[in-house]
């Protein structure tokens, strides 16, 4: 990982200093708090990289042991769930199964999805920019948020310090470390949107 990629950062106002950055500072703080919380670390990375729009195009030019967020809308038969993981996975219908019964579903319902709804937006309904879905909503919009549940996906063999790259624009990400990871997306949910269950599913 390149020293000239990375900034280390303690307060929203810094991050917004290296420009670029597509949510507001309240929610860059809300965001850092959680992580500087829940990683118990004084300072956070900040990783500039090249701008995309896909999670495949942007795992293909992260930094070894840096991991892309990638989040995918799905709807069970009138249950909507964000689904969140690291790395650019894939979601099997073994996966599709776990995840409604993790919420309490019959196995009829779960046969009966949708990936990302065309009735959805999430991007007008969550506060984020075009391609950067992710459970961090923005702290504007956490009255209206379209969602039930959010999932996070956790592989059950994790290496030695991998990070996951959490998007503050389409060119900007927050480095998090990737054990931590549900912790920070947890207590980030108590504070901004206590209204949507947050679960963890452990998968090979």
């Amino acid at each position: 990982m390149s020293s000239k990629q990375i900034h280390r950062c303690t307060c929203g106002e810094c991050v917004v200093g290296h420009g670029e950055i597509l949510i507001t500072p309240d929610h860059i703080q809300c965001l850092l708090d959680a992580i500087q919380l829940y990683c118990r670390i004084p300072a956070v990375q900040l990783l500039g990289h090249q701008a995309t729009m896909s999670a495949a195009d942007k795992q293909a030019l992260l930094p070894e042991k840096v991991l892309v967020q990638k989040s995918i809308t799905v709807s069970f038969d009138g249950l909507t769930i964000l689904v969140s993981g690291m790395g650019d996975f894939k979601i099997s219908r073994a996966l599709f199964r776990r995840t409604a019964a993790l919420l309490g579903l019959p196995s009829s319902r779960a046969k009966h999805h949708q990936l990302n709804p065309e009735w959805l937006e999430p991007f007008a309904m969550t506060g984020l920019k075009k391609g950067m879905v992710s459970p961090f909503f923005a702290p504007s919009h956490a009255k209206r948020l379209p969602y039930d549940a959010v999932v996070l996906l956790e592989p059950i063999t994790q290496k030695p310090g991998e990070y996951v790259a959490v998007s503050l624009s389409l060119a900007k990400s927050l480095l998090v470390p990737a054990s931590h990871l549900y912790e920070v997306i947890q207590g980030y949910a108590a504070r901004i949107y206590p209204q949507i269950s947050v679960h963890s599913l452990r998968y090979t």
